[in-house]
């Protein structure tokens, strides 16, 4: 069945077109449609709360694939029958406008999470893998939604503040929390242990930069920099 679908997929892709999976039956039948097919539904919503267009249009192909469940037949291959060849809109002018073609194989996640981990921004993590295999067709959204999932991923059912305070305690960062009556978390001050050693050296000249709002909860992230007799 695989196969059966990679080579739709591929047949699509050198066409402007893209498919996916309607449905199956493990081992017995496989529909394969348009990925433009299905209702069209107008804006729709995500997750974090924006606006996005689906691209759903009714668009009518379809194939149909199937093999014999028969136990007498041994040696199983699949039949494919195009049911509707047309489409109801015109090809992309390139496959990278379809997500099914900009989908990441496990190596290449692989390697933005090594990636990722040496510091590399999303557009470098990109220009790697282009460089790696030129015919990838990933975007800087491609990579930042890899990104989302391996932080996801990575926090394993616990929550971001509970895995800043873990990774801070295990690289033996100076910390320190004030919560509410209610455990809410009010404050937090953390420092390296080598910054604390060179303010108590140089402490009479400290900038304090609270321009900061980089987090989902839009509160000041302040941050102190201490000069030193050299600059």
């Amino acid at each position: 069945m695989d196969e059966m679908v990679q080579f739709c997929q591929a047949w699509a892709k050198a066409r402007g077109y893209a498919v996916c999976k309607l449905n199956s039956s493990l081992g017995k039948n496989v529909y394969i449609r348009c990925d433009r097919s299905g209702d069209y539904c107008g804006l729709g919503t995500n997750p974090s709360g924006r606006q996005t267009a689906l691209i759903k249009i009714n668009c009518p192909f379809l194939v149909y694939g199937s093999t014999s469940t028969s136990e007498k037949v041994t040696n199983k291959s699949w039949r494919m029958q195009v049911r509707c060849v047309d489409h109801n809109h015109k090809a992309s002018p390139s496959p990278a406008s379809h997500a099914a073609h900009r989908v990441l194989i496990p190596a290449q996640i692989e390697e933005i999470q090594r990636l990722w981990k040496s510091n590399l921004r999303p557009a470098q993590i990109l220009l790697q893998l282009q460089t790696s295999d030129p015919n990838i067709l990933a975007t800087n959204k491609t990579i930042l939604n890899a990104l989302q999932k391996i932080r996801h991923e990575d926090l394993a059912g616990r929550s971001p503040i509970k895995v800043m305070m873990t990774i801070l305690k295990e690289t033996n960062w100076a910390s320190e929390v004030k919560v509410d009556q209610e455990g809410v978390i009010e404050n937090i001050f953390f420092a390296h242990p080598g910054s604390i050693h060179l303010a108590h050296i140089n402490h009479h000249v400290a900038l304090l930069d609270a321009t900061y709002k980089t987090n989902q909860y839009q509160i000041p992230l302040p941050h102190i920099i201490g000069q030193t007799s050299t600059n």
